[in-house]
């Protein structure tokens, strides 16, 4: 189902895609069996989204579709030293970090340690440039907590875990 509306500001549409759950269509068949159904229309079988890039991610049973994809989806990254965002494939760790997204802060949960809120940055927040794949993106710098516990959760040196105003879809 995907319904339009306007956003809180009732200015802005935004989409909302949710899936009920639904029967999964068989494209392959047994000779001598009937030709199975296919509906003309795609079925969503689930929704996902990663608040932080490299992450687990989070099962939705609906999402807001906005202007950079879905909300909350990708919107944070982990970078190095060298402003190099962290990937998945170099510290696979970053799978066992769960993330829930509340209305002003995520929260962040791994084995073995505390849980961690990182509030949303303010108009303020220090920036930084960050490098994504052959990509530049200006990033807001989450706090010092959120450093310190990703360091010691990866064992290295984390910058910053950051904001992106712009998601890359690679």
């Amino acid at each position: 189902m995907l319904d339009i509306g306007y956003g809180i500001d009732g200015n802005h549409p935004v989409s909302r895609i949710s899936h009920p759950v639904s029967s999964t269509c068989h494209l392959l068949s047994k000779p001598n069996t009937p030709t199975p159904t296919v509906s003309a229309m795609p079925v969503l079988s689930s929704i996902h989204i990663y608040p932080i890039k490299a992450t687990g991610g989070v099962a939705l049973d609906e999402a807001a579709v906005e202007p950079r994809g879905l909300a909350h989806d990708r919107r944070w990254m982990l970078v190095d030293k060298t402003g190099r965002f962290l990937t998945q494939r170099e510290h696979a760790r970053l799978a066992l970090v769960r993330v829930q997204v509340q209305s002003s802060y995520i929260e962040v949960r791994a084995p073995a340690m505390a849980m961690l809120k990182v509030p949303f940055p303010g108009v303020g927040a220090s920036r930084l440039s960050v490098r994504v794949w052959k990509n530049e993106v200006e990033a807001a710098m989450a706090d010092k907590a959120a450093q310190a516990w990703f360091s010691r959760f990866l064992g290295l040196i984390v910058a910053s875990s950051t904001w992106m105003q712009r998601r890359f879809v690679q």
